[in-house]
């Protein structure tokens, strides 16, 4: 009997383990009293002990007989009967096993729940549009090689593109891609392609994207800028471009797509604007002297952007092209390209409907430029290559193109699977017409102010999803993570915000929610609502800024399972005397945990809500989401 019954017990939870089932108490002790009576033969069986109470801690076998001389082994006894529930007996000298006694009451579910949320492992997300593709070989209209030769560092020798220096044109390539783009034909592609010798580069001017074309860069071709801001300014002939006064609208940027439908840029190659290299003209300063560097030679893109920026002419804003510009289009992609030290922005589109960036490589300043300085002498780094945002949507003005009217306004706008690192806001919604519908997952950032809505709100910035994103710093000023931002100059709603599932470690400014960004006074104030972060890891403490307008502009935002180690503070600048960094917010927490120092204080108008109910949810897994750079 006794070998039958040890294959069924050990079948019963066998099964249950693999099925991954609640298994009793009652059972795991059933099966440890089977295996004791696995010993060779014994004397007598003794009696069977009385049964335990149902759902007792423990079930203890009963008294037995007198254990017998140790004999042949003989066929097992016969087990004893099963008496009614009661106290549990003596317990004997070991001898066989009795019977499995009545199952106790079964305890708490304690069912394995999963892991929380791990970041930075999701390969598939159906909520996504599906994943971009390189054309087919039959999709390729022309296909150009590069003549130009890239040093070790990556870039191309000055003598590319320097008449001085005997190049024949500042911008070598212009003419031959921007025919082939005009000749191509809506959904075929120019694909720009290392030569026979192993040249990488092209130095191009402005170029046009007609609609339903791609220009594709393949792997180690490099489309570089040139240098030459005459070759941007918006009407030949008349500088706009290359000082410190006229803004980005003073220059072309240096791809442009207006108009377009299922146009894109895409490809494992790169674009390169040469933000730190020295301009073929001299730039001036916003009172029409010439800007140059101590030894007489010419600034750079980025000397520009820091003298307006950081020295501070008088209402200046740097005239410096952007990498890439989109207006009034319909789906308009970029994929898989690595775009690097952009004079300005990398990315603006404006008044698109659908716009998908998925793959993208942003990484300003290369390491090419961070072996050399500005015109002070500083080290070119994050922070000193200002204002290269990596990717800013917003709306624009509605407008009549070719008998085609655009709305202007921004929707339905996909950022994914990216990589960025740069020195201003890595993704930035903003503008003074409706900016909504936007999606931002399963990215990796790194230097940078973070995805950072604003500082213009005025248009409006609606229905936005953050989430299963990655924001890993080095603790410097320009490591930030979240960010909505405005003043009352250029605000406007911001409504229906929602973070989740995100991991941050290093950031100095990981959380910066601020309707006084700027000294800037005016009648658009600032107005941030239904806001919410739900499933937060932050490592490395930081400073923290939750300043609404006033009590009638309150912030609105709840929190839910925040997990955060390290130091915690309240700062902001500026006004932080008038405006305290902790003002004007109506703030929501839990029920799941919540580690942020958040108390309520009638003085400076915060209230802080705590949601009751069972606290479920499980903190965020961040064991995957913080990975290298890549190459």
């Amino acid at each position: 009997m006794e070998s039958k019954k040890k294959p069924k017990i050990l079948s019963y939870l066998t099964k249950k383990l693999r099925q991954k089932k609640r298994i009793t108490f009652a059972s795991v002790v059933a099966f440890a009293i089977v295996l004791a009576g696995c010993s060779g033969g014994t004397g007598a069986t003794g009696a069977a002990g009385v049964p335990g109470a149902n759902g007792a801690a423990s079930i203890t076998p009963g008294p037995s007989g007198a254990q017998g001389a140790t004999g042949p082994v003989g066929p097992a006894g016969s087990d004893g009967a099963s008496g009614t529930p009661g106290t549990t007996g003596a317990t004997g000298p070991a001898g066989p096993a009795g019977s499995d006694g009545a199952s106790g009451t079964p305890g708490a579910d304690g069912t394995n729940r999963e892991a929380g949320y791990k970041v930075g492992l999701t390969t598939f997300d159906p909520a996504l549009p599906p994943k971009p593709a390189l054309p087919s070989a039959d999709k390729v209209c022309s296909t150009l090689t590069a003549n130009i030769m890239q040093l070790p560092n990556g870039l191309p020798p000055d003598s590319a593109d320097d008449p001085a220096l005997g190049a024949a044109n500042s911008a070598p390539d212009t003419t031959r891609i921007q025919t082939a783009l005009n000749n191509c034909g809506a959904g075929n592609a120019v694909r720009l392609v290392t030569g026979q010798s192993g040249n990488g580069g092209f130095i191009s001017g402005p170029l046009t994207l007609p609609s339903g074309v791609t220009l594709w860069i393949d792997k180690s071709a490099t489309l570089y800028a040139s240098r030459d801001p005459r070759q941007f300014d918006k009407v030949a002939g008349t500088p706009s471009c290359g000082d410190t006064f006229s803004g980005s609208s003073g220059c072309l940027a240096l791809i442009t797509a207006t108009a377009t439908s299922n146009s894109a840029v895409m490809g494992d190659g790169t674009i390169d604007g040469r933000g730190g290299s020295r301009l073929l003209a001299t730039a001036v300063d916003n009172k029409g002297n010439p800007f140059l560097r101590g030894d007489g030679s010419n600034v750079s893109w980025w000397d520009l952007a820091w003298r307006a920026n950081k020295v501070g002419d008088a209402g200046t804003s740097q005239g410096n092209p952007r990498l890439i510009l989109s207006t009034y289009s319909n789906n308009f992609t970029v994929y898989k390209i690595r775009l690097q030290n952009s004079p300005n922005f990398h990315i603006v589109t404006s008044g698109n409907d659908g716009v998908l960036v998925w793959g993208l490589k942003v990484n300003t300043p290369s390491n090419a430029y961070q072996q050399m300085t500005n015109y002070l002498g500083q080290p070119y780094s994050v922070d000193t290559a200002k204002n290269t945002d990596a990717f800013d949507p917003g709306g624009a003005a509605p407008k009549t193109i070719n008998k085609v009217a655009y709305s202007g306004f921004s929707n339905n706008v996909v950022l994914a699977y990216s990589f960025i690192s740069t020195g201003d806001d890595d993704f930035s919604p903003k503008g003074s017409y409706p900016n909504s519908n936007l999606t931002v997952a399963h990215n990796h950032f790194y230097s940078g102010h973070g995805v950072s809505i604003g500082s213009e709100t005025n248009g409006g910035v609606s229905n936005m999803h953050v989430y299963d994103n990655s924001f890993d710093g080095d603790g410097t000023i320009e490591n930030q993570g979240l960010r909505i931002k405005s003043d009352a100059s250029k605000g406007g709603l911001v409504t229906g915000v929602i973070y989740e599932n995100i991991c941050m470690r290093n950031l100095t400014l990981p959380l910066v929610f601020d309707a006084y960004y700027s000294t800037n006074t005016g009648s658009n104030i600032p107005n941030f609502q239904n806001v919410s972060i739900n499933g937060l890891n932050i490592v490395g403490g930081g400073r923290l800024t939750m300043r609404g307008y006033d009590a009638a502009h309150t912030l609105q935002i709840a929190f839910d399972n925040v997990v955060a180690s390290g130091a915690f503070t309240f700062t902001a600048s500026p006004l932080a005397d008038v405006h305290p960094p902790f003002s004007n917010a109506q703030i929501t927490v839990g029920p799941n945990r919540m580690d942020l120092p958040f108390l309520a204080s009638a003085a400076n108008n915060v209230s802080v809500t705590k949601i009751v109910g069972t606290a479920s949810a499980l903190p965020v897994d961040c064991s995957h989401a913080f990975v290298s750079f890549p190459l």
